[in-house]
C-alpha cells in the first residue's frame, strides 16, 4: 500500500504554516496584551524549538513502530491546541504552554510524516526524497509571516490568530481521512542516536545555530519595530527553500562534506554580516544565512553484490 504522500505534504505543510505565523504574531502580541520584554519574547519563542528536540526522537520511534497516522494527527492536533493556548492564554505561563505544545506538534508532525513517507520508497532514493519532503516544512515556514501578516491586515490581530488556528486543524483532518498504515509487530525501541549518525547529527545541530541565532534575534527586533518583519522571516525560510529545490544535487555531485564546508563558511560570513547596517544588507545577510543552515544531504548508492561489499559500512545519509 502506497503511503498517501501529497496528503502527508500537506498536512505537514500546514501544520508549519501555523508555526511561521505564529513567530510573526508573538513579538507584538506579547508586547501589547501582556507587556513582555524583547529578551521574555525571544525566550519564550524559543522554548518551542526545545520541546521540539526533545520531543522528535520519540515521535519518530512511535512512527517506525506503525503509528505514523496517530502521531501525525496528534502533531497537528497539538499545534492547533497551542495556537489557542498563545491566542487566549493571560498570562506569559500560559502563552510558554502554548509554544510547549505546538513544539512538541511540530515534532510530530514531520518525524511522524516522514518515516511514513519513506516506508514506499526504494532505498537508494531515501535522501533524495527526505530533501523533497522537507520542501514541505520550509514552504510553510515561509508562507506562514506572509499569511499572518495579510490576515492582520484585514481584520486584525485577533483575525490573524483565528485564521492560523484553521492550517492544523485541516492538517490533522486530511492525517485522519488517510489510510492507516499496517501496524508492525515488532517491539518498540527506545529512542537512541546510531553510532554512525553521531556525525552528521552533530553538523545539523551546529549548522542549525544559524535558524536559532537569526530567528530570535528577528524575534527581538520585531519587538520594537515592525518594518520588514514578515518580509524577513519569509526571506530566511525562503533562502531554504531555494536550496532545497536547487542544491541537492550538489551534494550527489561534489559530496556531502565539501558542500557541508561551503555551507559553513557561508553562514559564517552572514552571521557576522547580519550586525551591519543599512537595513537592506541586513536582509540579503538573513537570506543567506537560511540555506547555509540546511543540511546537505545524500541519497545512499544502491546496494552491491556481496563480493563488491566495502569492507566498512555505508554512511547514513543525513535530512
Amino acid at each position: 500500500m502506497r503511503p498517501p504522500v501529497a496528503r502527508l505534504w500537506t498536512a505537514v505543510a500546514l501544520g508549519y504554516v501555523a508555526l511561521g505565523a505564529t513567530l510573526e504574531l508573538i513579538p507584538t502580541d506579547l508586547a501589547h496584551r501582556l507587556d513582555a520584554g524583547a529578551s521574555t519574547t525571544a525566550a519564550v519563542t524559543g522554548v518551542a524549538f526545545l520541546a521540539t528536540a526533545l520531543a522528535r526522537p520519540f515521535a519518530g520511534v512511535l512512527a517506525d513502530a506503525g503509528r505514523a497516522r496517530a502521531v501525525v494527527a496528534t502533531g497537528g492536533l497539538l499545534v492547533a491546541a497551542g495556537v489557542v493556548s498563545q491566542m487566549l492564554g493571560p498570562t506569559i505561563s500560559a502563552v510558554v504552554v502554548g509554544r510547549l505544545a505546538m513544539g512538541v506538534g511540530e515534532a510530530a508532525l514531520f518525524s511522524g510524516a516522514l518515516p511514513w513517507v519513506l516506508r514506499g520508497v526504494p532505498a537508494d532514493r531515501h535522501g533524495r526524497v527526505s530533501g523533497w519532503f522537507g520542501l514541505a516544512m520550509w514552504s510553510g515556514l515561509a508562507a506562514g509571516p506572509a499569511v499572518a501578516v495579510a490576515a492582520r491586515v484585514v481584520g486584525g490581530p485577533t483575525a490573524a490568530w483565528w485564521a492560523i488556528l484553521v492550517a492544523p486543524l485541516v492538517s490533522a483532518v486530511l492525517v485522519l481521512g488517510a489510510r492507516p498504515e499496517p501496524r508492525r509487530r515488532a517491539k518498540t525501541a527506545r529512542p537512541r542516536l546510531a553510532r554512525p549518525a553521531w556525525a552528521p547529527a552533530t553538523y545539523l545541530g551546529l549548522a542549525g545555530y544559524a535558524y536559532g541565532t537569526v530567528a530570535a534575534l528577528l524575534v527581538a527586533y520585531l519587538a520594537r519595530d515592525q518594518q520588514l518583519a514578515g518580509l524577513s522571516l519569509t526571506l530566511f525560510s525562503g533562502g531554504f527553500l531555494a536550496v532545497r529545490v536547487l542544491g541537492s544535487p550538489l551534494v550527489d555531485r561534489f559530496g556531502p562534506v565539501r558542500t557541508g564546508v561551503t555551507l559553513a563558511v557561508v553562514e559564517a560570513l552572514a552571521l557576522a554580516a547580519l550586525p551591519v547596517d543599512p537595513t537592506p544588507f541586513r536582509v540579503v545577510t538573513v537570506l543567506a544565512a537560511g540555506p547555509a543552515s540546511r543540511s546537505p544531504t545524500r541519497a545512499p548508492r544502491p546496494a552491491r553484490s556481496p563480493r563488491a561489499t566495502p569492507a566498512h559500512p555505508a554512511r547514513p545519509s543525513a535530512s
